[in-house]
């Protein structure tokens, strides 16, 4: 029960964009907002790394994370894709 209460309080509603590829080969950008949660921020960070996650993963690669900006409710993640060993 505690658990349930729990994760309704710190659930979000987030959104994120497209994955978008930057001048640099491999390397490439996510945004992600989350609302409606305590700690806002934190839900973007997390949806933000497993998008790249999931982005590199689809390439068989796997994802490096590199420059994050995050606010509030925003997390802007630049990253890179690397063949895994």
């Amino acid at each position: 029960m505690i658990a349930a209460c729990l994760t309704l309080w710190l659930g979000a509603c987030s959104s994120v964009s497209e994955v978008s590829a930057t001048d640099k080969p491999h390397v490439y950008t996510v945004n992600t907002s989350a609302h409606g949660a305590v700690l806002s921020w934190a839900a973007a960070h997390r949806k933000a790394i497993s998008t790249a996650d999931a982005y590199c993963a689809q390439q068989g690669m796997r994802a490096s994370p590199g420059f994050e900006h995050v606010s509030e409710r925003e997390a802007k993640l630049t990253f890179e894709c690397h063949p895994t060993l």
